[in-house]
């Protein structure tokens, strides 16, 4: 298992720490303490931001993987320019996830498994690389800007809503940069680089469909109807199964898909044939920012 460390290191760099994240412009701390509270939502709160700061940090590392790939791979500066922005937003909306989660006493506590860390072994491939900036920001940050934004309408802490509107504003910038990155490598690079990952695609979209907490059962119960986020007194973040579910099949129409068609993938049609992977949610493992890890729920 991988720890988060959290331990102060020296006043040098917890100042440089403190300028780089913006921590300096005075975060705003969520009131656990409110008597709107209930001991269930505390609990709820705690579990969902310990699997959004564990998220995070997972994602935080495959950015940097991604930038570091590029780099190997001789890409051109414009591609790396964009990869380097997007670690430093990681790692800062992984600052921001732990400020939250710092009240609600997980901090101390947050462990992940090794299985998410697997350095490419060198020399990197082009196609091992377009998988994972596929599955980074055509999924991964794609789907937690709708998380967020849910998380910001359903609190009903002010600091919470705050942040959880900063981060969402964040991640589409970087779902720009990453659409952008995608485009240009589906198009400039030969068509063996793509074709691993075409295959792959509805395995891909089983793996995150569960992962969001999705299924054939939920998508038929929530077929004609529309959700919608509302604040709760109390709600400390936190997002019932339901609304996630809703957030990936939104995603999908509206996010996901046009990506694929763009590469003339032909989402829809992989999405036809993704429930033929029924329990084998392969490929894994898989990580969104603003839910979790597979293993997460």
């Amino acid at each position: 298992m991988i720890a988060i460390n959290t331990k102060p290191t020296s006043d040098s760099l917890q100042n440089m720490h403190r300028d780089l994240s913006h921590r300096n412009h005075i975060w705003p701390s969520p009131r656990v303490d409110s008597p709107l509270v209930t001991e269930g939502e505390l609990r709820r709160a705690r579990d969902q931001w310990s699997h959004r700061a564990c998220a995070t940090y997972i994602s935080t590392t495959r950015a940097a993987s991604i930038f570091h790939q590029l780099t190997l791979l001789s890409a051109p500066l414009t591609a790396l320019t964009g990869a380097s922005y997007t670690v430093a937003e990681m790692t800062r909306h992984l600052s921001i996830t732990l400020h939250i989660a710092a009240p609600l006493e997980v901090s101390e506590n947050l462990r992940i498994q090794e299985q998410f860390f697997h350095p490419p072994q060198p020399p990197p491939t082009w196609e091992q690389l377009f998988d994972q900036v596929l599955q980074f920001f055509c999924f991964n940050l794609a789907l937690s800007v709708p998380v967020y934004e849910a998380i910001s309408a359903a609190t009903s802490d002010k600091a919470i809503a705050e942040l959880a509107t900063a981060q969402a504003e964040s991640l589409a910038e970087l779902v720009g940069y990453g659409h952008a990155l995608i485009s240009w490598m589906g198009s400039d690079l030969p068509t063996r680089t793509t074709a691993a990952t075409q295959a792959r695609l509805p395995g891909l979209l089983a793996a995150f469909e569960s992962l969001c907490g999705g299924s054939a059962e939920v998508l038929d119960q929530l077929a004609g109807t529309e959700i919608s986020v509302e604040t709760r007194s109390g709600n400390l973040g936190t997002l019932d199964d339901h609304h996630r579910a809703a957030i990936f099949y939104h995603a999908l129409n509206n996010s996901i898909f046009p990506v694929l068609d763009d590469l003339g993938w032909q989402g829809f049609e992989a999405w036809r044939r993704h429930y033929r992977h029924g329990g084998s949610l392969e490929p894994r493992p898989i990580v969104v920012a603003g839910i979790g890890t597979h293993d997460s729920l």
